[in-house]
């Protein structure tokens, strides 16, 4: 059975991946199908067809454990612009490896990609510094699966850049 603890944040932004800290709450909300309908007038009952899917958002409580975590979170919120996020979950350790919109990590979770729509801090005294934030979803989310280890393969380039398109990646799924 899974628990909670040990499940953590990381954004990649920029390029940059970051971990902000420890998830002390998670929801989904969304990703509802609206009714479209489609009755005739002569029709004695109503009927429908799916309509289009409102994603939604992901909403996430965060106690930071990372230093300038809340700097760049901050900057992204401000930015608008899309950040991938991945939820790490309590199965195993370390940060994910982004690449080309695929994540690679040493335990289970859950990628998303969106922007950060609300953030809002708390400060309370003798505690952590958390904060609440909403991801709107800009795609479905993805579950990851552990891998017991994966590879990078590259080209045998000289000063190959990882992600430079040319390098392969290879993961032992965990069974």
């Amino acid at each position: 059975m899974l628990k909670t603890v040990g499940t953590e944040l990381y954004i990649k932004w920029r390029d940059e991946v970051f971990k902000v800290g420890e998830i002390t709450e998670l929801a989904t909300n969304g990703d509802e199908v609206q009714p479209r309908e489609t009755t005739c007038l002569g029709d004695k009952d109503k009927t429908y067809q799916a309509g289009v899917r409102d994603l939604g958002t992901i909403d996430l409580t965060v106690d930071f454990s990372a230093e300038g975590a809340h700097k760049k979170l901050l900057q992204a919120y401000h930015s608008g612009e899309s950040i991938e996020a991945f939820i790490g979950l309590g199965d195993g350790e370390g940060e994910p490896l982004f690449i080309d919109g695929d994540v690679v990590a040493q335990r289970s979770g859950f990628y998303q990609k969106g922007f950060i729509s609300v953030d809002g801090w708390e400060f309370d005294d003798e505690s952590f510094i958390s904060l609440t934030l909403s991801i709107q979803k800009q795609g479905h989310t993805t579950e990851t699966i552990k891998t017991d280890a994966f590879y990078v393969l590259g080209t045998g380039a000289a000063d190959e850049v990882l992600g430079d398109g040319d390098a392969e990646l290879f993961a032992g799924y965990e069974q």
